[in-house]
């Protein structure tokens, strides 16, 4: 059974017309300039995005016997922040998305697919609001947060299994060179 509750017209004070829109990173950031921390620090990175480096181990299992253990990483982590402040009742959380590959930088996905993304996720228009972010107390907004993964693009160190630029292009030749001979009712 649904109830419905009666909000003060104070809690709806909150209201936001219009939505965030989002663009390119500012030219003059660098991912460098942010010192990776233990927690998520966010620093004002252009475009309407937040970005920030997280330090994290490099193996969560790794026992005191590893020859990596104690070993980090920096995480690369852009937010889309929310349409509403966090302390909004209308904040949703935090969505983290990971865009897969395997070896895809999220960062990258950020600028392309955060504006549609927020707006298939978030409340956009909902409960009769002719505005994007509507005053309704179960509309829901949400941070988008892309990063990453260890070893990938903004992320550091990178890893590669290569001990020089020669055997990384000679696998590259040896892969372009073999093909698959698929049997002949897989052929469509």
């Amino acid at each position: 059974m649904r109830s419905l509750t009666l909000l003060p017209v104070s809690m709806l004070a909150f209201s936001v017309t219009s939505q965030h829109t989002y663009g390119e990173l500012s030219s003059d950031f660098f991912w460098t300039n942010i010192t990776a921390t233990d927690e998520l620090q966010y620093h004002e990175c252009g475009g309407g995005f937040q970005c920030a480096r997280l330090q994290l181990p490099l193996d969560w299992n790794a026992t005191t016997d590893s020859p990596i253990y104690g070993d980090k990483f920096n995480m690369a982590i852009i937010r889309a922040p929310a349409q509403v402040p966090v302390t909004d009742p209308r904040y949703g959380g935090q969505i983290i998305l990971n865009f897969g590959g395997p070896g895809a930088p999220g960062t990258d996905f950020a600028t392309v697919y955060a504006q549609a993304l927020q707006t298939s996720f978030d409340a956009a228009y909902s409960y009769g609001s002719e505005t994007y972010v509507s005053d309704h107390p179960d509309a829901k907004y949400f941070d988008l947060i892309f990063f990453d993964p260890r070893g990938i693009a903004k992320s550091t160190p990178w890893y590669t299994p290569f001990e020089n630029p020669i055997q990384a292009a000679s696998l590259s030749s040896q892969v372009v060179s073999t093909q698959l001979e698929w049997p002949l009712e897989y052929n469509v």
